[in-house]
């Protein structure tokens, strides 16, 4: 299952194909709290050369750096934004979102279902 959206695939694209050409084991490739997370087990092949291991790790970070940039719905330009959600966004899917949640929170308001949570909390 795809835990990223297609904006971060070119950033993690060499990623997989490393982890593949040395049959290393991906964990988990994932966005949490706006940013990029890859998560590999380390080979069990006793062949495996330590300096391809720093190679990778060095990817990686290089890789969540990029990400940190990086608009996660398109590729382009980008930054950390707060909402419901913390989310890598460029200025164009940033204010896509915001629009979509101002739409929620006026249903919201409009059905009574917020002034009645409001009053429980």
């Amino acid at each position: 299952m795809k835990e990223h959206g297609p904006g971060w695939d070119h950033i993690i694209d060499p990623i997989i194909y490393f982890c593949k050409k040395y049959r290393i084991p991906i964990a988990q490739i994932k966005e949490k709290f706006g940013g990029l997370r890859i998560y590999v087990d380390y080979p069990t092949d006793p062949n495996f050369d330590e300096d391809n291991w720093v190679t990778l790790m060095k990817m990686i970070a290089s890789a969540e750096l990029a990400a940190s940039r990086t608009c996660e719905v398109c590729g382009e330009p980008g930054e950390l934004r707060a909402g419901y959600w913390l989310k890598t966004l460029c200025d164009k899917h940033h204010f896509e979102r915001e629009e979509k949640n101002k739409e929620y929170e006026r249903k919201l308001s409009l059905s009574g279902h917020r002034d009645n949570n409001q009053e429980q909390g």
